[in-house]
């Protein structure tokens, strides 16, 4: 079941878009807001909500085991891998990369195949004298956005993978709250520094 649950939710991901349905996370942090009412500190509150979530979307698949001959459950299971996977458009990203090395052919010569035919990997940087300062600086910043536009794609889609084919969907799905409510929180950190330094 897992390995069916997992190739339909891959192949879902790939046609939904972000701001479906399956996209959304705004419930989270509603009830993040609301269990703020009560709990004040945000590792408890994240815990809290953490246990709360793994409780109900495990009484769920539990009491839906066997419905239509196991439908139900793998529809459910793959909506909820679906919202783990998250929301971020990393084709429109990676395009976005490739579309600027393609205008720019100055950065493309450190990643393309040199005079003599030999092929070089996206990390090799070529030698000082062999290109101007300038196109040397902008070869290392699109290598160093490429490592990180493939690093984000990398972690969007890895652990809760690892996680659903470890644990199962629910901590899939816990595996991404946690990694949301964690932005959330660093965002108002940084805030809150910013305006104290300001």
């Amino acid at each position: 079941m897992d390995l069916i649950t997992l190739i339909i939710a891959l192949s879902l991901y790939q046609v939904v878009r972000p701001g479906s349905l399956l996209q959304r996370d705004d419930w989270l942090y509603r009830a993040d807001e609301r269990l703020s009412a009560v709990l004040e500190d945000s590792l408890l509150r994240a815990g809290a909500l953490l246990l709360l979530i793994l409780l109900l979307l495990g009484w769920t698949l539990a009491e839906l085991e066997g419905w239509w001959f196991g439908l139900v459950p793998i529809t459910v299971a793959v909506a909820m891998l679906v919202w783990a996977l998250g929301h971020d458009d990393y084709h429109t990203e990676l395009e976005r990369q490739l579309a600027a090395k393609e205008d720019n052919p100055t950065a493309t010569e450190t990643t393309n195949s040199s005079a003599t035919g030999q092929q070089k990997s996206s990390l090799w940087m070529p030698e000082e004298d062999t290109f101007a300062p300038d196109a040397a600086a902008l070869s290392r910043e699109h290598n160093s956005l490429n490592r990180r536009v493939l690093y984000a794609g990398y972690a969007r889609w890895f652990p809760p993978v690892l996680y659903f084919l470890l644990f199962g969907p629910a901590m899939a799905v816990g595996y991404r709250a946690v990694s949301l409510l964690a932005a959330k929180e660093a965002d108002r950190s940084e805030t809150v520094y910013n305006n104290i330094m300001l």
